[in-house]
């Protein structure tokens, strides 16, 4: 299983059933930057530091552009500081969503083997979904985690071994790390 879907395509979570990756964190990457593609000049009243830079970079220019100079127009200095971000907040909507579907999803058996054989989940989506899962299921995703971290792990101490012998390959695992431990780069808490 692997996750593809064009930017601008909705990508499901039985899609981000990849190896190695968070699907959660996926799903929800996708969706911050495919927001952020599809920004509409009056859609957004208030963006957060990260967002606010994200729509700078993958917004249509002169969608940006008209958000931009509406809100400054909008808001004083230090009033644009307060409110909650517009992407945010959809975003942890959609978070909550997924968190559901995937629950749902570990309820079929083939997706329950392969999540339980080769599927992975970052700590945080990991507690979150905990609670929405019946207790058997929470044992199941327990072991999930745990042979994520265990395979982890492995690969880190073969990294370690290779770069003190001077070989510098396979950086990859330092970001694979970094999502497990604090989710997917670009993914806010």
């Amino acid at each position: 299983m692997k996750a593809t879907s064009p930017q601008n395509e909705p990508l499901d979570i039985a899609q981000a059933l990849t190896k190695g990756m968070c699907p959660v964190c996926a799903v929800l990457l996708h969706f911050q930057n495919s927001m952020a593609e599809r920004m509409l000049p009056n859609g957004t009243d208030h963006l957060c530091n990260h967002h606010a830079w994200l729509a700078a970079k993958m917004a249509p220019a002169e969608n940006a552009a008209a958000t931009f100079r509406r809100m400054l127009q909008s808001r004083a200095a230090e009033a644009k500081a307060e409110g909650e971000c517009d992407m945010c907040r959809q975003v942890r909507h959609e978070e909550e969503l997924q968190l559901r579907e995937l629950a749902t999803l570990l309820n079929r058996q083939t997706v329950l083997a392969w999540m339980s054989q080769q599927g992975s989940i970052c700590f945080r989506h990991a507690a979150q979904l905990k609670d929405k899962l019946p207790i058997r299921l929470q044992a199941v995703l327990a072991g999930i985690l745990a042979r994520t971290l265990e395979d982890l792990d492995q690969e880190l101490s073969a990294f370690h071994e290779r770069v003190q012998r001077g070989d510098r390959s396979g950086y990859g695992v330092l970001g694979r790390a970094a999502e497990i431990l604090v989710s997917q780069r670009g993914v806010l808490r």
